[in-house]
């Protein structure tokens, strides 16, 4: 069980914990920012928004039709009149990814699966977004035993019901991984059937089942039932439904970017890792980055042209090669079915290594050192398969 006796301060907390202050997520390069990334693209995901113009996907209110959010540096933000605005289609089964900072004590959140027939306060939980050394909800706490002296509105948690814990675990220690509130920090929600978790800045920090005993027992504790009661049997119950971004008002500023969304069908088959660069004739050592689009995914490899599987080694960052491999891929992630495998041959030369900017350009042995079908300038590979977030080799 969460047993915390008293609210530390915030930094004193994650010293307490064993944690960092600050926590690993690294926010997108420039190049990137309201972009898709190759491996994204692969893996079937779709941006939100552009930086430029938020009335394609959003809109304000459940079924309002003008937006009145604008754009500051590439990010959306409230115009100073309280509206929550959502999403112009629906989302099932997804995952969906949002980076925001906010001012001073700013209160901000995210909901999914929203009936616009009930509204999001009846239909929908809410992803919390907080200034959590500031904000006024910093000092709420749990309602259920073991858990009444653990914060329950802070980022990242699932406001009133679940807070953030080790690897999102039921009776897991309390953790605290938000930024500072001018800093960016990124938070996904995976909606997958009745199966709920909540991401923030790459660890997971909440995980729970809709309608256990657990789920319902929370439900009847929080804030909820007083607020829904002519729809009592609404809330979380659509398969599907509008995502949505709050404005707390008050004078509490937030900014969203990088708003994408993976939509998918539950236990299907991982998208394969992208290997960059791709296989070929190589004159010097050469760097190899593993990438799966795949929020709590892993990726495991192989270098002897093995296939990888759930013992093979997990990939946690760039390869260097050095001499004659094959390397193979593959995503994973628990409740789906593994990714067909990526393969790259690296071919060295024995004689003549260059440095990286000299690498010759050179195809494969057995064929033609030219571009032909299928293969790049420097006789790589271009028929590759898909990204997932985990790798195996």
């Amino acid at each position: 069980m969460i047993r915390i006796k008293t609210i530390l301060p915030w930094a004193c907390a994650l010293a307490t914990a064993g944690l960092s202050a600050f926590p690993a997520f690294s926010q997108a390069p420039d190049s990137l920012i309201n972009k898709l990334s190759a491996a994204e693209k692969k893996a079937g995901w779709i941006s939100l928004f552009d930086g430029v113009d938020p009335k394609v996907e959003w809109r304000a209110g459940v079924n309002g039709t003008t937006l009145d959010w604008k754009v500051e540096d590439g990010a959306l933000t409230p115009s100073g009149a309280v509206t929550e605005v959502f999403s112009k289609q629906s989302y099932g089964d997804f995952e969906w990814s949002v980076e925001w900072k906010l001012g001073l004590k700013g209160n901000s959140g995210m909901f999914f699966r929203v009936n616009p027939q009930v509204g999001r306060f009846c239909s929908s939980s809410e992803y919390a977004i907080l200034d959590d050394v500031n904000g006024d909800d910093r000092t709420e706490l749990g309602h259920m035993p073991g858990q009444t002296q653990t914060p329950i509105k802070r980022s990242g948690a699932c406001y009133d019901l679940y807070p953030t814990t080790h690897n999102g675990g039921v009776d897991s220690p309390y953790v605290l991984v938000s930024k500072p509130y001018d800093q960016w920090s990124r938070g996904v929600i995976w909606a997958e059937g009745a199966h709920i978790e909540h991401w923030l800045n790459d660890q997971k920090v909440v995980d729970y089942e809709l309608f256990t005993g657990d789920w319902n027992t929370r439900f009847s504790l929080s804030k909820y039932p007083a607020m829904c009661t002519a729809y009592p049997d609404k809330w979380m119950r659509a398969p599907s439904g509008l995502i949505g971004l709050q404005d707390h008002g008050g004078g509490l500023r937030v900014w969203f970017r990088n708003l994408k969304i993976r939509p998918f069908t539950p236990g299907e088959k991982l998208v394969s890792p992208l290997i960059t660069p791709a296989g070929g004739l190589e004159a010097a050592p050469v760097k190899v980055v593993l990438e799966a689009a795949v929020t709590g995914s892993v990726i495991r490899y192989t270098l002897d042209g093995s296939l990888p599987t759930e013992p093979s080694p997990i990939y946690t960052g760039p390869l260097t090669l050095d001499r004659n491999t094959t390397l193979k891929a593959r995503t994973f992630r628990n409740r789906f079915s593994p990714s067909d495998v990526t393969t790259e041959v690296y071919v060295f030369k024995t004689t003549g290594l260059q440095s990286e900017s000299g690498r010759a350009a050179a195809s494969a042995p057995g064929t033609k050192n030219e571009k032909g079908p299928g293969r790049d300038a420097r006789g790589r590979g271009l028929d590759r398969e898909g990204a997932g977030r985990t790798i195996r080799y």
